[in-house]
């Protein structure tokens, strides 16, 4: 197991992800605050597992089709996550701008004990900026 390295988990999460009726879905270009460098941001990738419906409505309304540059193939694995760019919304933006939520599934980080993921995660359970 240990000679097999990174390239096994994604190998896994593809067998997880079709025993359990699961799909991919990989938030890009998270801003996270660096707490070696003061002030700075990294953006990271985090990549979380859900029912598979949600691609279904995503299908449904046209905004990914089989041809989408946000589908993209997991190799090794072998297998499809769509990708997703962060948006902060601000003050700014009018409440229009942001599509109305159409359905709510329970998500799961694929790298749970990844740092980027447990801060996405507190940060959408209790909206606390975190330190990566």
């Amino acid at each position: 197991c240990a000679e097999a390295g990174p390239s096994l988990r994604p190998v896994l999460h593809g067998v997880i992800l079709k025993h359990f009726n699961l799909a991919s879905t990989t938030v890009t270009g998270i801003p996270m605050k660096e707490e070696a460098q003061q002030g700075q941001s990294v953006n990271y990738d985090v990549e979380v597992f859900h029912p598979r419906r949600s691609h279904y409505l995503l299908h449904q309304y046209g905004l990914i089709g089989p041809g989408s540059k946000l589908r993209v193939t997991v190799d090794p694995g072998d297998y499809e996550t769509v990708k997703l760019a962060w948006t902060t919304p601000s003050a700014k933006n009018r409440w229009n701008q942001f599509p109305r939520c159409i359905s709510a599934l329970p998500i799961s980080p694929a790298s749970v004990n990844g740092r980027p993921s447990a801060c996405l995660t507190s940060f959408l359970l209790q909206w606390q900026k975190c330190y990566a």
